[in-house]
């Protein structure tokens, strides 16, 4: 059967094509289904062959829940009819898409296997087989056995939303808020015959919103779509070593639809979490500064877990604002450090971008550069052909900007666009092996969840977005959270832990591949603010230049004025509704 299999792969005049077949009941698809095979058919190369639905049976029953006391269902039963369905983007039934009028339809024939598996029938297999699909992606059946798996080239890829090593079952996302779960894991898996043990093609976290489920949920199913298309590339790039791999070996226990007490407890967290947040966003700001470290970046980074208390030499704050995303360079005289940082206004509710200098370990007041007409933060330097350039955060503008900066006058010059028409997030752009990378995070699709990346031969360009794009999906450590350093040969990328609040914390990741066609990293250390820091709340830069380290930090400041302005922008908001 493997080397009729490994004939399967179509070729179109020299280029390589991946066919797939979707499994899916006769209603249709759900919003972020459809929109997970649009993002397939976006990848030059992968083309949708067949579509697969039941022929007229009813579907298997869902697993039986277990006998406890309290194990009614009317509560869950009445919030997914008249809140979760009503409000859920993602998983609204959405029209055929015009793909389908030009897809082979099969009608299979489905055999029950034991109390809740599936097994298809032999003609339906073979009928599925004659095709020659790449892969089948899974959007129904039940729990699936048999030959069926092996149909396809590369099998039956299926969503499992939720860490499986923690959380098996149903609802999905669900159970995360009920136990004060920070993040909730999800995966697309390569099925095999044992359930939830599947082969992992990809892996992602994301923050689990306490507050509402409907949110929290959209964000986990519509976050996950790009996934498939993502292994398509890597397969397309001459990389399947991912569908190989041995099939994970989890225990977790296997969640159900909650009964009534679970739900009690639910909406209780859900409702307190509400609260929570709107004292927390409404009474009180991050009041951020930052702060110097007398040692190179990788002692700070790598250290031990508490070293980070040794003495942090703060900046004043200034009034009314704050200073934050600090990057720092030797001054060309070689007489101390120039330190850019965003300087945000509390008034003007904008961000701008201040210089201070460090000589003699005294600290010079803020300086204000000249401003742009947007936003600016985050603005990374890169001294590069005896030239100082900054890439400052402008994602209001929709493109990433490269300035000559004059570090005695602090002038501004545009030299190049270097991505347009993208709202990149906290671009951090270094050289490794021959090219120049960017690295980002963007708004249109989770501000600190999906790391995507460019690469070039030349710092003014021009960029290629990367193959592989978005390379990680993991809220806490996607997005950039300072320059990167190498240590004893190793490249480490610092990115933002925003599991549980922005910028709480920072990821030290140590990337293992980095190619136009591959990237892995793998996360070897989170700081989190030391507790005796007077600025304990959050932290979520680092930069290193030479023997010092430059990091930001901050404190949850209640803020009357502040208060009233979002109290003045949440009315405004409601009269506009």
């Amino acid at each position: 059967m493997e080397k009729e299999i490994s004939e399967q792969t179509s070729d179109k005049g020299g280029r390589r094509v991946l066919r797939f077949g979707v499994m899916c009941e006769e209603q249709g698809l759900t919003d972020w289904q459809a929109r997970c095979i649009e993002d397939l058919l976006k990848v030059d190369g992968v083309e949708v062959a067949l579509l697969i639905m039941r022929d007229g049976q009813p579907s298997a029953p869902p697993p039986a829940p277990p006998r406890r006391p309290g194990g009614k269902r009317l509560l869950w039963r009445v919030y997914r009819r008249f809140i979760l369905d009503r409000s859920s983007q993602a998983a609204r039934l959405v029209p055929w898409p015009t793909w389908q009028q030009d897809v082979a339809v099969s009608r299979v024939r489905v055999e029950p296997v034991g109390r809740f598996g599936e097994r298809f029938a032999p003609e339906s297999v073979a009928d599925i087989r004659s095709h020659n699909l790449d892969f089948l992606l899974r959007f129904g059946f039940g729990i699936l056995k048999g030959e069926v798996l092996e149909a396809a080239r590369y099998g039956i890829w299926s969503f499992h939303h939720g860490d499986p090593a923690s959380y098996r079952g149903m609802p999905p996302g669900f159970w995360e808020i009920h136990d004060g779960n920070p993040v909730t894991g999800a995966v697309l898996q390569r099925l095999t015959e044992r359930l939830d043990a599947g082969v992992v093609l990809h892996a992602g976290h994301f923050q689990t919103r306490h507050a509402s489920y409907v949110r929290s949920r959209d964000d986990l199913l519509f976050g996950t779509g790009e996934w498939p298309a993502r292994i398509c590339k890597e397969i397309l790039s001459g990389n399947d070593a991912a569908l190989h791999a041995d099939p994970i070996r989890d225990e977790g226990p296997i969640k159900y639809e909650p009964g009534d007490r679970a739900m009690l407890t639910f909406l209780w967290r859900q409702a307190r979490a509400w609260v929570a947040n709107q004292v927390r966003f409404t009474f009180f700001q991050q009041q951020w500064t930052v702060g110097i470290l007398p040692a190179p970046v990788h002692e700070v980074a790598l250290a031990p877990p508490g070293a980070e208390a040794r003495q942090v030499q703060w900046l004043p704050e200034p009034r009314g604002r704050f200073l934050a995303d600090p990057f720092a360079v030797e001054m060309a005289d070689r007489s101390g450090l120039l330190i850019l940082a965003e300087d945000f206004d509390w008034n003007q509710n904008i961000g701008r971008v201040s210089a201070v200098r460090i000589a003699g370990g005294k600290a010079s007041e803020p300086r204000l550069a000249p401003s742009l007409p947007y936003h600016l933060s985050y603005p990374y330097l890169v001294r590069h052909a005896d030239r100082l350039y900054c890439i400052p955060e402008s994602s209001q503008s929709g493109r990433v900007e490269l300035h000559l900066l004059d570090e005695e006058g602090l002038d501004w010059n545009l030299e190049a666009i270097l991505i347009e028409g993208r709202h990149l997030l906290d671009s951090t752009v270094f050289q490794h092996d021959g090219r120049w990378w960017l690295l980002a995070t963007d708004a249109d699709d989770g501000a600190n969840l999906k790391l995507r990346g460019w690469f070039a031969d030349d710092l003014h360009g021009p960029w290629q977005e990367h193959a592989l794009n978005p390379l990680k999906t993991d809220v806490r450590s996607a997005r950039p959270a300072g320059r990167p350093f190498v240590h004893e040969g190793a490249l480490y990328r610092p990115a933002q832990d925003c599991s549980r609040v922005y910028g709480g914390g920072v990821a030290i990741n140590r990337v293992t591949a980095l190619s136009p066609t591959s990237f892995e990293e793998e996360t070897v250390r989170t700081i989190l603010p030391d507790p005796r820091w007077p600025y304990r709340d959050g932290f979520h830069t680092i930069c290193g230049e030479g023997e010092s380290t430059i990091i930001d930090a901050c404190r949850n400041a209640f803020s009357l004025r502040g208060a009233v302005n979002e109290i003045l922008r949440k009315a405004r908001s409601f009269v506009r509704r």
